[in-house]
């Protein structure tokens, strides 16, 4: 869900609209080898704020990145700090 499709959306509405009314069908991806800059020029044409990081083949789940965390990325490389890299996602398959 974007706030762009709520924005059609009115607000008396949304306490009576499931999420499926307004849900995204086909949400760009971004896969763990893309280059930031690019993921972030197709955050921005798509109007999204968050997009999921995806396997390319298997297209399984990684977690998310967001236009915040892309910002903040190149705002430190801008002053020369380094960044610590992130742990990769964990999943559980408890029950």
């Amino acid at each position: 869900v974007s706030l762009e499709m709520l924005r059609y959306l009115p607000k008396d509405a949304w306490g009576k609209t499931q999420l499926d009314a307004v849900v995204r069908r086909q949400t760009p991806l971004a896969w763990p080898d893309e280059q930031v800059e690019d993921v972030l020029h197709r955050m921005s044409e798509s109007s999204l704020s968050v997009m999921p990081v995806v396997e390319r083949d298997s297209e399984k789940f990684l977690g998310a990145v967001t236009s915040n965390d892309i910002i903040q990325l190149m705002t430190m490389e801008t002053m020369g700090e380094s960044r610590s890299p992130r742990r990769p996602v964990e999943t559980s398959t408890r029950s």
